[in-house]
């Protein structure tokens, strides 16, 4: 496996190494975790993590790789950084799974009038049936139906 530097060290490597020790502190501490956690996300030792950060081995595509994903980098983000001393890409958080679903104002302002009838009680319980009812129509105000999709 290949060392991200290269085999020769190139004007400047020291500096950028230095340079990329403390955007990876910036980044830990931005992302509120510890080295250990660092290391843990990144499947190498804690031993290990240290001596990148303090340029003191070469940094294989595998470790940066692995420190990309503690630090949750872009892919590439080290070797630039080492090569080139670009400041290394934050990745893209994951879209949501589901969009929230959009109420319109009259939806909303039925859900606000069913749930003032509820509340309008005046001390008397409610049943579990009520309180059932009472969920379900909440929820269909919410989330109504949709039609089975095709298989």
């Amino acid at each position: 496996m290949e060392d991200i530097e290269g085999t020769d060290e190139t004007e400047g490597t020291s500096d950028r190494r230095k340079l990329l020790e403390r955007w990876m502190n910036d980044r830990r501490r931005e992302l509120r975790i510890k080295w250990t956690e660092v290391a843990r996300r990144s499947e190498m030792s804690v031993q290990n993590v240290l001596r990148i950060r303090k340029g003191q081995i070469s940094i294989s595509e595998d470790a940066a790789d692995g420190i990309e994903t503690a630090l949750e980098w872009e892919p590439g983000s080290v070797e630039r950084a080492v090569r080139e001393g670009i400041k290394p890409t934050p990745a893209s958080p994951p879209a949501p799974a589901v969009e929230p679903p959009a109420v319109r104002v009259e939806e909303a302002d039925r859900l606000v009038e069913a749930i003032r009838g509820v509340l309008d009680l005046r001390g008397k319980k409610m049943t579990p049936r009520m309180v059932k009812v009472f969920l379900d129509e909440i929820g269909a105000q919410i989330m109504p139906k949709r039609p089975p999709e095709d298989r």
